[in-house]
């Protein structure tokens, strides 16, 4: 997503383009540019959808290793990739109010 309404929290390829591009220094691609990204400019309000919960990704690591019965596997720590966003969790008030949204899975 990217337009007005774009969170100044996250700042996607397009600002990121545009805000280099604009103090005249040239875009930089990251890996060799032939990822996709699925790109909408949105003018209006923005609707989270999630569950609104934040899970540790070792928690998920452990459910998984637990639903498949694979407890006797251990989960590799690698160094932290760069860029990755640290805590993300879905503010789902709106959906809510607006769209009587409420996560089921």
């Amino acid at each position: 997503m990217y337009g007005p309404k774009q969170s100044k929290a996250y700042s996607g390829v397009v600002i990121e383009f545009i805000r280099r591009v604009l103090r005249g220094e040239p875009p930089v691609i990251y890996g060799d540019g032939k990822q996709t990204r699925d790109l909408i400019y949105v003018t209006a309000d923005v609707i989270n959808i999630g569950s609104g919960r934040a899970v540790t990704i070792n928690e998920l690591a452990k459910l998984v290793l637990r639903i498949l019965g694979r407890e006797n596997l251990k989960p590799v720590y690698a160094p932290p990739k760069p860029g990755d966003v640290k805590h993300s969790a879905t503010n789902i008030t709106k959906a809510k109010q607006l769209l009587g949204f409420e996560p089921r899975v």
